[in-house]
């Protein structure tokens, strides 16, 4: 008689049993590594500053929608820049006497520009910069702080439309 060690002989059951909870643990682990790697980093100190900027400027945007401010922005292409500014009849808000516009390229930072529209005796606005080039452009005008309104122009010139009566 002949007998086989059993100690020889596979138990196909025994494989999930041990292969399932190790995939489980081995899953767990790199679960783990991978949360901890890619972790948000901490907030930088001056983080309230940063968000008190940001509520300040949403302000000064909602400023703007509540005085009716409307601005026609005309760009030539000698670099002239002139606003007129309007408020609706009985706004309760004087006009500045000046404007500060900055005109930001989408991708180019090196063709920025920041001027001050000074207001002319005929009640336009006024100033000068060197030619805008082509390119997509995002424009900024504000009063010193107290209202803003932002708006996009697409090439190097026009008219542009900014505040509640732009379509």
């Amino acid at each position: 008689m002949h007998f086989k060690d059993r100690s020889q002989r596979s138990i196909p059951a025994l494989w999930p049993i041990i292969g399932i909870p190790l995939m489980a643990i081995v899953a767990s682990v790199l679960l783990v590594w991978q949360a901890t790697d890619a972790a948000d980093p901490e907030l930088p100190a001056h983080y309230f500053t940063e968000g008190r900027a940001l509520d300040d400027d949403i302000a000064r945007g909602e400023r703007a929608l509540q005085l009716g401010v409307a601005i026609e922005l005309d760009f030539a292409r000698s670099g002239e820049v002139v606003a007129d500014i309007a408020f609706p009849q009985g706004a309760q808000y004087a006009a500045p006497a000046t404007l500060e516009l900055r005109v930001t390229h989408a991708t180019l930072p090196a063709r920025d520009r920041q001027l001050s529209l000074q207001r002319s005796p005929d009640g336009l606005y006024r100033g000068r910069t060197a030619p805008l080039e082509g390119g997509p452009w995002l424009v900024q005008i504000d009063d010193a702080g107290v209202w803003r309104l932002r708006a996009r122009l697409e090439g190097d010139s026009g008219a542009l439309q900014m505040g509640v009566t732009a379509e």
